[in-house]
């Protein structure tokens, strides 16, 4: 089983993916044409809540990837977004301050 959206793999038996909580499918789609870059990393999860806010009220599409495990594998959270949006959303957080663990902005 897969999720359509982050592409993670799952054991038989689950149905739903736990990152993004949407349906699993048997076989994946084909890798989509959008690519997503990564725009800045946390290990906040408020920074992350604002980061989503600040975005959305831009209209800026994005993906979170490792929002539900960060904790579990002491990774950092990765903010992604398409390719063609990376400098206005650069723009929309130029003046957002990372709180506590917050590590890059990656320009």
């Amino acid at each position: 089983m897969f999720c359509p959206n982050c592409r993670a793999e799952y054991l038989p038996g689950v149905v739903q993916c736990s990152e993004c909580m949407i349906p699993l499918v048997n076989e994946l789609p084909p890798e989509p044409e959008d690519k997503y870059t990564e725009v800045l990393s946390t290990y906040n999860a408020g920074d992350i809540a604002l980061i989503k806010s600040i975005l959305d009220d831009a209209e800026i599409e994005y993906q979170i990837e490792g929002e539900y495990f960060n904790a579990i594998l002491l990774q950092p959270v990765k903010i992604l977004v398409l390719q063609e949006k990376v400098e206005a959303a650069r723009e929309v957080l130029k003046d957002f301050d990372l709180k506590y663990l917050g590590l890059s902005s990656n320009e």
